[in-house]
């Protein structure tokens, strides 16, 4: 069976940032419900990447949602999240 680069780095990575004083935070990804701007009762789903505390990107993934769309498919995302690792 062969080790691909991922896996390796994945295993090495923590070791290697304890040894030289770094301390690694591992990316995560969240889903979030938020009102859009111009219409308070409209919804937008949005993707939210951090490292820690930082937010490092934000993408939309939906927009001009009423509450309860928006909510669900926040619900069937991070559902799907939890599934997939």
């Amino acid at each position: 069976m062969a080790i691909t680069r991922k896996q390796l780095l994945k295993e090495l990575m923590p070791g290697l940032n304890k040894l030289f004083g770094m301390e690694y935070i591992e990316p995560t990804t969240e889903y979030h419900a938020r009102r859009t701007n111009h219409d308070p009762t409209l919804w937008k789903v949005v993707e939210v990447h951090r490292r820690g505390k930082v937010v490092t990107g934000e993408k939309e993934l939906a927009t001009d949602l009423k509450r309860n769309r928006a909510q669900a498919l926040v619900r069937l995302l991070r559902s799907n999240q939890q599934h997939g690792s």
